[in-house]
């Protein structure tokens, strides 16, 4: 059985998450970034590139704003809660926040935009916190690097625009 198979087969690990054509370090390095989560395999999704109005996860490229789950799955953000308690989703309200945190999670890595313009409420702010979900807000140029680089329990939210 190859090893393509295998992976897949097993434990469901698609192509684009595991370069097979990489040399044994690279490919090693890339398995040490999956973890067991409630008895599945996780795989953190690579962030390759973002430009205005898209993100590229995993050489998949996403038009609109995302969150990243800690199993690795990349879902469209649901900013309509934060517009509408505050008429923009450039400040994440608390509803939202509830929305993007997930249980076990101890980094939240927020790309702002490509300016820099989204933030977090006090009361979504105070609620990770609650959660000790340390948050980190950078504009997403540079929140990528450091979610590419991150170790652990990390989830991440990404605006695309402004």
């Amino acid at each position: 059985m190859g090893l393509r198979r295998l992976l897949h087969g097993v434990w469901g690990i698609g192509c684009r998450e595991l370069d097979l054509g990489q040399t044994p370090q690279i490919l090693q390095e890339q398995v040490e970034r999956m973890t067991r989560r409630e008895g599945r395999l996780s795989v953190k999704p690579t962030i390759n590139c973002t430009e205005f109005g898209s993100i590229t996860i995993s050489d998949e490229q996403y038009p609109y704003d995302v969150v990243i789950r800690l199993s690795g799955e990349v879902q469209k953000r649901k900013k309509k809660l934060s517009k509408a308690k505050y008429g923009t989703s450039h400040r994440v309200s608390l509803e939202e926040a509830q929305r993007i945190f997930e249980s076990g999670a101890k980094l939240l890595i927020i790309g702002t935009g490509q300016t820099g313009y989204v933030e977090l409420s006090s009361e979504a702010s105070k609620f990770f916190e609650r959660n000790a979900c340390a948050t980190q807000l950078l504009p997403t140029p540079q929140a990528l690097i450091i979610w590419n680089e991150a170790k652990g329990s990390v989830i991440g939210m990404f605006h695309v625009t402004c």
